[in-house]
C-alpha cells in the first residue's frame, strides 16, 4: 500500500473511531457521565454502518481527483507533442 501524502482520513476504521470519539463527546456534554452497555453497542453498530458510506464516498472522490489529474498530466504531454517545428516539403 503506498504511502499517502495528504493528513486525511484513510480508512473505514479511522472513521468509525472519529464518529465514536465525537458521539462519546456529545453524551458527556450532555450530562451523561457513563453510557450504559446497550447505548455503547448502538453507537459502534451506528458509527459502523455511517463509517462504511463516508469510507465509500472518499474512496470515490480520490479516484476522481487521480483521473482527472492523470487526464490533465496527458494533455499537457500531448500538446508539448503537437507544438514540435513543422518541416519544409
Amino acid at each position: 500500500m503506498a504511502k499517502q501524502k495528504s493528513k486525511g482520513v484513510k480508512d473505514k476504521k479511522e472513521v468509525k473511531d472519529l464518529l465514536v470519539n465525537s458521539l462519546h463527546q456529545t453524551i458527556e456534554k450532555l450530562g451523561v457521565s457513563k453510557s450504559c452497555k446497550k447505548t455503547e453497542k448502538l453507537l459502534d453498530k451506528s458509527a459502523s454502518k455511517i463509517a462504511s458510506k463516508v469510507a465509500k464516498q472518499i474512496k470515490k472522490e480520490k479516484k476522481k481527483a487521480e483521473k482527472s489529474k492523470k487526464k490533465a498530466a496527458s494533455k499537457k504531454v500531448a500538446s508539448k507533442k503537437s507544438t514540435g517545428k513543422k518541416k519544409k516539403a
